[in-house]
């Protein structure tokens, strides 16, 4: 049982937190709201903990105690363009249920209500990224890896304030408040636009990265090193021990301050400014593997999502999953397990959203929102 100075409400949920958000400790722990959606292979939970999913032409919405509040009947080749913890989602709708071609024929934005905010007909980009805050979108006319494709920025009425010529899209993301663009090229490595489509600068090759909740502070992980910019320039450098293996996650504190680092075995919390390591933790002898993590400001709490691993050959492989959250001195407080049904997401991961309060545990095929009062 965790000791208690003040009370401390702390909900799960897929977002970086917000700039000055605070965090307090915790009393007692309840899982306020999950779901198991191994039907469903197109779902995405909102900031207020309410979820949306996509089957078979039918939008379904559902609030933050479970009830469906609205269904919606669409055409029935539907992808929802969302990150968790949005605030808005978007869903693109293809001319074709089977198409050899993507080619979109509506692009809409909903509310968490089901509420449409907007509809593009016959939008320039097969898919789109959408901003967490929902002020803000890019669509990409041209798949993963092409040659040639093109980024279109517009704001969150569908007006189109940019495009931009890329070579080898890899992918991309907003920072939680939606202002800046972050993405990714074969050539350039990972960049920088803000969500209006302007330059700000290109920050390199990455095999892993994190933003903080604004992008003025960034990781860029390439292979031992860890190298984080503060408004694109680089300032400081810190080595990874090779003998922890491979990175798998970092996590920015949405105000930049700290940071949280896990290969399969290891996880570290990091001071960005001194540099000083903080606290350390390791899985030891245990089938257990690191493989996301997520962060208050000041490391009040860290929380470190693990998969379940005993080798190869093991029947029971992939079928566990855990969430363990850390005080800031290193002092585990709360272990969550569970037993995803079926593969779903690749791998178990924990985030915060923006307001401090919640904590989204995505477990595979479901999801738990935990909540300390």
């Amino acid at each position: 049982m965790m000791k208690v100075s003040r009370q401390f409400v702390l909900v799960t949920l897929f977002a970086l937190l917000l700039p000055g958000a605070q965090i307090a400790t915790a009393s007692n722990f309840t899982v306020h709201s999950s779901a198991n959606l191994s039907n469903s292979k197109r779902w995405v939970v909102f900031d207020g903990g309410g979820w949306v999913n996509v089957q078979k032409g039918r939008l379904q919405f559902y609030s933050l105690k479970g009830n469906r509040t609205r269904t919606l009947n669409l055409r029935g080749n539907e992808v929802l363009l969302a990150p968790h913890g949005c605030h808005a989602v978007g869903v693109v709708a293809y001319a074709d249920r089977q198409p050899k071609t993507l080619r979109a024929v509506t692009f809409d934005l909903y509310d968490p209500a089901g509420k449409q905010i907007l509809r593009l007909k016959e939008p320039k980009f097969a898919t789109a990224i959408v901003a967490p805050t929902g002020n803000a979108f890019v669509g990409i006319d041209g798949a993963l890896g092409l040659p040639k494709s093109v980024l279109h920025f517009y704001d969150g009425k569908g007006k189109e304030k940019k495009s931009l010529d890329v070579e080898r899209f890899q992918g991309g993301q907003f920072c939680a408040d939606g202002s800046v663009f972050l993405f990714e090229t074969a050539t350039d490595g990972l960049q920088a636009y803000s969500a209006a489509g302007e330059k700000l600068g290109v920050i390199g090759p990455a095999d892993r990265w994190a933003a903080s909740s604004d992008a003025t502070m960034v990781i860029r992980v390439s292979g031992n090193r860890m190298l984080f910019y503060r408004e694109g320039e680089l300032f400081q450098t810190l080595a990874w021990d090779e003998r922890y293996g491979e990175i798998r996650a970092v996590a920015l504190s949405p105000n930049g301050g700290h940071a949280a680092v896990a290969s399969a075995t290891h996880a570290a919390v990091y001071k960005i400014e001194s540099g000083a390591t903080l606290w350390t933790q390791e899985t030891g002898a245990t089938p257990w593997n690191y493989r996301s993590a997520a962060l208050t400001n000041d490391a009040a709490f860290v929380v470190l999502g693990s998969d379940y691993d005993p080798g190869p050959d093991a029947a029971n492989r992939h079928q566990r999953s855990r969430c363990e959250v850390f005080d800031a001195d290193a002092k585990l407080v709360h272990s969550e397990e569970g037993t995803p049904s079926k593969w779903g997401l690749l791998y178990p991961q924990v985030q915060f959203n923006p307001s401090a309060d919640r904590l989204l545990f995505i477990d595979r095929d479901r999801f738990k929102l935990l909540s300390f009062e």
